[in-house]
């Protein structure tokens, strides 16, 4: 590959050039030397292509400086470097000094009202570069917007959007009656690195739902937008969005923010799924449940579950409210309360409509019943059946044991063996299972101490007894038709010290599992 070198030109007088032109580049100093170099000072100016002016002594090494300078403007990230001529013999060498030239984003606001003033202001004073797009004239003076660069008068948004350069921006649609379909879409299959709506969550859900975009352009999508300050204010508001955004640019994360308002949808509301559920809502997430119209869970008591029985169901605190899926308005204003929604979608159809930034498949059928690595930015699975890469993004061992608990990245999860875990020195006996096919009534609850032999249930005419002495912790809600072998019980052998009423230490293990991917996910953590 050729690069342009011109030392004809002051390196200093281009930087000038590039800065106002909004162009990164880096400064390579010569700073120390060993062996036969040609120069013992000097200072070059390196832009991402190559083009390179100035010189800090030419040849190999002046090659090799160069291309640790465009691997520093792609990381974002100087330093001082040590470059041998040969690596292998490490003699000869230069050290050099990599300074990331300061270059300030774009801010491109669309809708020219109050906020957008204040942000302009604001953006401005922060060292980004302001361009205002209005379709109303009145809303696009200079003298409002002195600080603009730009400001494009438009009748169609997406058009203007994929003419002007969008590359290192940020693009805050701050009146969403200025905008069509068609010019969400633009923006979001735009380069910028985050696309802000201020607008509400059941319009911003309307919209997505009809939008056809990847887990890159999700990423960037942000409503309602700017960091949890408490403001009112136009200026309280416009601040609280400049903030995000310098925190955005600054780490490259478009989602790292002090509370994640997009809800996260879990598959499965059983009692391992709960303990998830339960310790993702107590930090503030927006949980969404999808179970079946009939859950077939017997830990009920532990179970959000069990919410499609009863209407609502509380575990540990949080409260799961059942939701229709055709109702949106409804589920949005369940989250916004401060509480769980629950809905019967078997096929989890919701996740096409609300695009969620993270999918939890917790269902634990040992198989994949339809959970794809498309469904979001990052879907975790918990479980056997699923593989890395394929199915998702990662798993949670599920199997009691050492690993209980570990996320894995690569591969899979331990197989099922069939075989429960050992409790009190008990496996499979503290698990019942129906004699029959036919319809289940529990004559005993859960909580019950019970001794082996004792009538729990029948299945029909046909009497279901107690396998072990103990306390019941799962039992099969009352009418439900069986298979022959249905799960339908679980014994506790531990009696009266077993807790019925409380998430599992198991299920404890599995919820900080997913907590921890989800952490790395946020984070960026490699």
């Amino acid at each position: 590959m050729v690069f342009m070198k011109n030392n004809n030109y002051s390196p200093y007088k281009i930087a000038s050039e590039l800065e106002s032109k909004n162009i990164p580049f880096a400064w390579v100093t010569l700073c120390d030397y060993s062996g036969i170099v040609t120069r013992t000072s000097g200072r070059m100016l390196v832009q991402s292509n190559g083009n390179s002016f100035g010189t800090i002594g030419g040849g190999l090494l002046e090659f090799k400086a160069i291309e640790k300078a465009k691997q520093a403007l792609s990381d974002k990230k100087g330093g001082l470097f040590k470059i041998y001529r040969d690596d292998d013999l490490k003699k000869d060498f230069i050290k050099v000094s990599i300074d990331i030239g300061e270059n300030s984003s774009k801010v491109i606001i669309i809708g020219g009202g109050h906020v957008g003033k204040n942000v302009a202001e604001i953006a401005s004073k922060s060292g980004f570069e302001i361009i205002l797009i209005e379709k109303r004239k009145e809303y696009s003076s200079q003298d409002d917007f002195p600080m603009a660069s730009s400001i494009l008068l438009s009748d169609n948004i997406g058009l203007t959007l994929s003419e002007i350069n969008t590359t290192d921006s940020a693009i805050l649609v701050l009146n969403h009656s200025l905008m069509e379909e068609s010019d969400y879409k633009k923006a979001l299959q735009s380069d910028s690195w985050y696309v802000g709506i201020m607008t509400s969550h059941n319009h911003m859900y309307n919209l997505i739902g009809n939008l056809d975009i990847t887990a890159e352009q999700n990423l960037k999508l942000h409503c309602p937008i700017g960091l949890n300050l408490g403001g009112q204010t136009p200026y309280q508001v416009g601040l609280s969005i400049v903030s995000e955004l310098l925190s955005c640019e600054k780490n490259r994360n478009p989602i790292k923010r002090n509370n994640l308002y997009r809800p996260i949808i879990i598959r499965g509301a059983g009692d391992l799924a709960t303990a998830t559920i339960l310790k993702l809502h107590r930090l503030g997430f927006k949980i969404i449940a999808l179970e079946t119209d009939q859950p077939t869970v017997i830990r009920r008591t532990v179970s959000f579950a069990q919410a499609m029985y009863d209407g609502q169901y509380e575990v540990g605190g949080s409260l799961a409210i059942k939701c229709n899926k055709e109702d949106l308005t409804n589920i949005f204003e369940v989250l916004e309360s401060g509480n769980i929604a629950i809905v019967a979608d078997k096929e989890a159809s919701l996740i096409k409509i609300i695009k969620p930034l993270i999918v939890i498949d917790a269902i634990l059928a040992k198989k994949n019943l339809g959970t794809n690595i498309t469904d979001a930015p990052l879907v975790i699975a918990l479980g056997p059946g699923f593989e890395v890469n394929k199915d998702c993004h990662c798993i949670i061992e599920t199997k009691r044991g050492h690993y209980l608990g570990t996320v894995i990245y690569e591969g899979k999860a331990i197989e099922n063996s069939g075989i429960p875990g050992i409790i009190g020195g008990y496996g499979k006996e503290r698990v019942i299972h129906s004699p029959i096919a036919g319809k289940w009534v529990a004559l005993k609850e859960i909580g019950d101490i019970v001794q082996k032999g004792d009538i729990i249930a029948k299945v029909d005419e046909t009497l279901v007894e107690a396998t072990i002495d103990g306390k019941i912790r799962g039992l099969l809600t009352n009418d439900l038709i069986v298979s022959k072998g249905f799960k339908v019980a679980d014994i506790d052998p531990r009696g009266i010290e077993a807790n019925h009423l409380t998430v599992s230490d198991k299920g404890r293990n599995i919820a900080g599992g997913v907590l921890s991917s989800i952490y790395k996910f946020l984070n960026k953590i490699n």
